[in-house]
């Protein structure tokens, strides 16, 4: 029992650890896009 707890914790962490990486790249992409989204939108009205 303690050894499929400490592989679920293993599971858990990799994929907080990967969503974290996706999120950090989600932010550095979602920042210039961000930029030209509000700058457009500026241009429309």
């Amino acid at each position: 029992m303690r050894v499929l707890m400490e592989e679920f914790g293993g599971m858990v962490l990799a994929c907080v650890a990967s969503l974290g990486v996706i999120g950090l790249n989600l932010a550095f992409f979602a920042g210039p896009v961000a930029k030209e989204i509000v700058y457009i939108v500026k241009q429309t009205y």
